[in-house]
């Protein structure tokens, strides 16, 4: 049902010239789906990549706000 093919189509050794159609129409869906899949991984790797960006990104930003009030508190606002 995927490939819009019987499975005598797919089992048959010789292929005639209307199998030839049928096997080029196979191919264009094949190709169609591949791209599809790629496409989904493609995207949840961005997405993970983002989150990871974010989460070092947020690190860094406590990390200097931490550090600026211990600065402000232990030396006092400067001069």
């Amino acid at each position: 049902k995927l490939f819009d093919c019987s499975m005598d189509y797919l089992l048959k050794e010789e292929i005639t010239e209307k199998d030839d159609t049928q096997a080029l129409a196979l191919s264009e869906k094949v190709e169609e789906i591949s791209k599809k899949v790629i496409s989904e991984k493609n995207k949840g790797k961005v997405k993970k990549i983002l989150k990871i960006i974010t989460v070092v990104f947020a690190a860094f930003l406590a990390v200097d706000v931490v550090s600026m009030l211990l600065y402000f508190f232990l030396l006092g606002t400067p001069r």
